[in-house]
């Protein structure tokens, strides 16, 4: 029987510290840097990449300012971002209310303190005495309170708009008012919702031009209201939806204040507030730029008003480099043009993972196969559970990732509080942890729906197992090609060929892994349990971009009917720290992820559904004030991801891996398993004196 994987971990004598989701599995990872000498330069040369985004980097969020959606390229206001490209950035020069450290547990940030009243509705956040902007200008509950109602300004995608949101008539077609990208981090506090889709309040018939929940008693203390308890809460806050925006700068820019961050042209500092404030944009072959937009490297420098523990590094230098193998191979470059860090392709990996400067880290990302529950076949839990049976994830991801990533049955990955390594595969009862899967109970599962469909043909399902059309006949093969096949009633056609409705599996056609991975599982659940399955880059069907496909997606979430897409593969990576983000956040009857259906009322009946949706919403109301109840709640979860997997609300099959190569001069520097560095984590982190 196999488990997940540990994480690979190297303990280099360079290295100070390793990130505790490491040494929870190893000891003896830290290593004493007393006493090294230091390179006098303290410049880390430290890269960003996405090759989603071509040159330039800065294009197309709503022009040069940059204050559009995230869609092509970097992007600095809080409000928008939504990728780590830009969050790498967004996590070096603005602190937020909460972080998290490297064990993953909420700390203070800017809030020193926070209160929580007897009924766990009401947070009162009190923070640090003479907090400040790199401009020299107090940091207030003000600028927390506006950075919010920033984040779920309807007009977020009209640059022209005022903060407050119109009313609804004036609202103009390019509008976020209910779609914007933080609104799942705040939508519970109270009259969010309301102000972020701009949407009259019941009592006064009047469109609210402010969040109810959301005071400032003082200058030094935020108090935020929410409609009903949450343990959460503290993990979503810890996030850039806590990050302030500074008043007078957004007074004087509006939604264009991100163009006034540190340039040729605005020397001084405005609106940033992390350890870093950006020194300079340009592109070091063309002198001549200096603006975000063209830019290709952007330098930072230390904040004189930072409040946290002074750095030791006097500039960090990120070129910008938009292809992922050209990032990895610049830095096997050497002289002046070679990077300090790099992300290493999963075909470099069977070569770099026994080099001396190469690290892992299991990615709070789960890789999954989603059905909709109102579309058939997959609208009968048995059938569900042959297709996880049906597959050997262990050979499908190893295959594909040549050991690079981390096969998994996992909702909840490795890494999150509540994760459970005693996680059984579906069917309950099955006592297996086995990452290879069952082919013979896939095939006993699919055998019984086949039989229950010779007495009752009526059952959507039916055409999808034992075929279509009026001749019927027990076979041993279906097709006369696969001797392993279940002995069920199937059609078949003149020609021996199995006349069973089509599954198609379907994945973004721009995204080569998932191709791969859906071909192979295919290929499984055809050969294993004689199946009509295909995939939408096979031959006869039509490919579908990752756009469309997410767009079907939410349009069908929660819907309650079936969709264009049956059966699809993709991902979902850490929003917040918590179970809860994989569990309720996923399958919640309301929550815009529910693209599978989840828990809604169908023809077939989902009871187990509807006890696992109330056990989500018990779970998310539990109090966590001592260790007793913590340990209550993350207990709550793991029963509620083991049913969630006994319904095969997912079939998960991988847990990427961020692979990364470091200079061993770097010191103190580990990849968080969130992909960037807290604005906390930087204090640290120094350069050893090297050649």
């Amino acid at each position: 029987m196999m488990i997940i994987q540990k994480p690979r971990v190297r303990c280099l004598p360079t290295i100070a510290g390793a990130l505790a989701l490491f040494c929870l599995l190893l000891t003896g990872c830290a290593s004493n840097v007393a006493g090294v000498q230091r390179d006098p330069n303290q410049v880390f040369v430290f890269p960003n990449t996405n090759d989603a985004h071509p040159l330039p980097l800065w294009g197309k969020d709503g022009g040069a300012a940059g204050n559009g959606p995230a869609e092509t390229g970097l992007n600095l206001d809080p409000a928008f971002l939504s990728d780590l490209y830009s969050q790498i950035v967004d996590s070096m020069i603005q602190l937020q209310l909460v972080s998290f450290d490297q064990n993953l547990n909420a700390v203070p940030d800017a809030a020193q303190t926070w209160d929580i009243s007897a009924d766990r509705k009401t947070w009162t956040f009190h923070l640090r005495p003479n907090l400040l902007w790199a401009d020299g200008t107090p940091l207030t509950s003000y600028d927390f309170a506006l950075g919010m109602r920033h984040d779920l300004d309807p007009n977020l995608c009209n640059t022209a708009g005022p903060l407050n949101p119109p009313a609804p008539a004036t609202l103009k077609t390019n509008s976020c008012a209910g779609s914007q990208p933080q609104l799942g981090y705040l939508s519970d506090i109270k009259g969010a919702a309301q102000y972020a889709n701009a949407t009259a309040d019941p009592t006064t018939g009047k469109v609210p031009t402010t969040i109810s929940g959301i005071t400032t008693p003082d200058a030094q203390t935020l108090q935020i209201q929410l409609v009903q308890p949450e343990s959460f809460f503290l993990g979503q806050l810890a996030t850039v939806a806590s990050m302030p925006i500074e008043t007078s700068a957004f007074k004087q820019y509006g939604f264009n204040y991100v163009a006034h961050f540190s340039q040729a042209a605005d020397p001084t500092p405005v609106s940033e507030s992390g350890p870093w404030i950006i020194k300079k944009w340009f592109d070091p072959t063309n002198p001549g730029v200096t603006d975000p937009q063209h830019s290709t490297q952007i330098d930072f420098a230390p904040n004189p008003h930072w409040w946290g523990k002074p750095l030791t590094l006097k500039e960090v230098d990120m070129p910008l480099i938009p292809d992922k193998e050209d990032f990895y191979n610049r830095y096997l470059q050497e002289g002046a043009n070679k990077i300090d860090f790099a992300l290493v392709p999963a075909g470099d990996y069977p070569f770099a993972q026994n080099l001396p400067d190469f690290h892992s880290v299991p990615q709070l990302t789960i890789e999954f196969f989603a059905m909709n529950f109102f579309n058939p076949p997959f609208d009968n839990l048995q059938v569900r559970q042959a297709f996880d049976l049906a597959l050997n994830k262990q050979s499908l991801v190893d295959t594909t990732f040549q050991g690079a990533d981390t096969p998994t049955n996992h909702i909840i990955p490795y890494g999150i509080p509540g994760y459970n390594p005693n996680l059984l595969t579906p069917p309950e009862g099955s006592g297996t942890v086995s990452l290879t899967g069952d082919q013979a109970e896939a095939k006993k599962l699919i055998e019984q729906v086949a039989q229950g469909c010779e007495s009752d043909f009526s059952h959507d399902w039916c055409p999808y197992i034992i075929g279509t059309g009026t001749s019927r006949t027990p076979i041993t093969q279906v097709g006369a090609t696969n001797a392993q096949c279940p002995n069920f009633a199937v059609g078949v056609n003149a020609n021996g060929t199995t006349n069973q409705t089509p599954i198609v599996v379907y994945m973004a056609k721009e995204n080569a892994d998932r191709i791969k991975i859906a071909h192979g599982a295919a290929q499984a659940w055809d050969n294993v349990l004689c199946l009509n399955v295909s995939t939408s880059e096979d031959p006869g069907n039509k490919p579908i971009s990752g756009g469309n496909l997410f767009g079907d997606l939410a349009k069908y979430a929660h819907q309650g009917k079936p969709s264009p897409e049956s059966i699809w593969t993709i991902g979902y990576g850490v929003d917040y720290v918590d179970p809860q983000d994989f569990t309720t956040n996923q399958f919640g009857l309301t929550t815009a992820n529910n693209s599978d259906n989840f828990g809604i009322p169908n023809p077939n009946g989902n009871d187990n559904q509807s006890a696992i949706e109330t056990a989500m919403t018990t779970a998310d109301q539990m109090p966590v004030a001592t260790p007793a109840e913590q340990q209550a709640r993350i207990k709550a979860y793991q029963q509620i991801e083991q049913q969630l997997v006994d319904e095969v609300a997912w079939i998960p099959y991988d847990q990427p891996q961020a692979l990364y190569r470091v200079r061993p001069y770097v010191e103190n520097f580990t990849l968080p398993a969130s992909g960037f560095l807290s604005d906390q984590d930087w204090a640290d982190i120094f350069i050893a004196a090297h050649n």
